[in-house]
């Protein structure tokens, strides 16, 4: 089994490569340069792909050895065939860059909640297990009637349980009814789902927008047209939406043009 290349790193062995292609060196020996400094799997995953092209097999199929996204991979492929490799390489770092600069974001966003979510949980078996027991042993010691924040802390506690049997029910149900219906839906159709969703609508049209923008602005500056743009968009197997988003709009530049062509 191949060992992954960590993307973090890939890219910047793109970002490089890049450099030193618009510097006049050598594919060969610019990815062998940088392969020597970034550690066993890029060296071994960098010499697999120029032996496969040294052995002189397409350049879509070499690719395929440095593990890049399915985007990517046609990006890549697009750029060779315009003849602008350094500025494929470039993007293509750039665009993993980025990638990797959203789950960095993601992740810190999602540690402090985690950490709380465990904190809660800690409390609320300490609480259950060994101090209330106390609570309890004491007042029925001293004979007398617990205050009534105490009857309350004590009754949210015990409900607490029954509460979550409540959340891993409907989690259950939602799970049941994502893989018998929601999961065979199309992206598109998923996306419009959730946009009537009140508060959920805005943010996800921004971050729809924003995503499909940035993506297709890097692509444009890195020499391709926009039908080959809408290729890699289409070629895109972790992101439907952008693959789905881009059929639409290929078919629509497709109707676009017979149209012309008759007037």
């Amino acid at each position: 089994m191949k060992r992954k290349w960590p993307q973090a790193k890939k890219a910047k062995f793109f970002l490089n490569l890049g450099r030193l292609l618009r510097r006049g060196y050598t594919l060969n020996h610019g990815a062998k340069l940088l392969s020597y400094n970034g550690g066993d799997i890029a060296k071994a995953r960098t010499d697999e792909w120029l032996v496969s092209l040294e052995e002189g097999k397409p350049w879509q199929e070499a690719i395929k050895a440095l593990q890049v996204p399915s985007d990517i991979e046609a990006y890549l492929h697009f750029s060779e065939r315009y003849g602008m490799i350094a500025n494929g390489f470039y993007f293509a770092g750039r665009m993993l860059h980025e990638r990797e600069q959203v789950k960095t974001i993601i992740r810190s966003v999602l540690r402090y909640p985690i950490l709380l979510l465990w904190v809660i949980m800690l409390l609320f078996f300490v609480m259950t297990f060994f101090v209330f027991p106390q609570f309890e042993s004491l007042f029925s010691t001293m004979n007398i009637d617990y205050p009534l924040i105490t009857t309350f802390t004590f009754a949210l506690f015990q409900s607490i349980p029954y509460i979550l049997l409540v959340f891993v029910f409907i989690f259950l149900l939602g799970f049941v009814a994502y893989q018998l219906w929601f999961k065979s839906k199309t992206a598109i159709e998923k996306f419009h789902y959730f946009s009537r969703v009140p508060f959920v609508s805005t943010l996800l049209r921004i971050y729809v927008t924003y995503s499909i923008s940035l993506q297709f602005g890097h692509l444009l500056r890195g020499g391709l047209v926009a039908h080959d743009v809408l290729r890699v968009f289409i070629s895109h197997e972790k992101r439907s939406l952008f693959s789905e988003e881009g059929k639409r709009l290929n078919s629509c530049l497709i109707v676009e043009l017979h149209l012309m062509k008759r007037f």
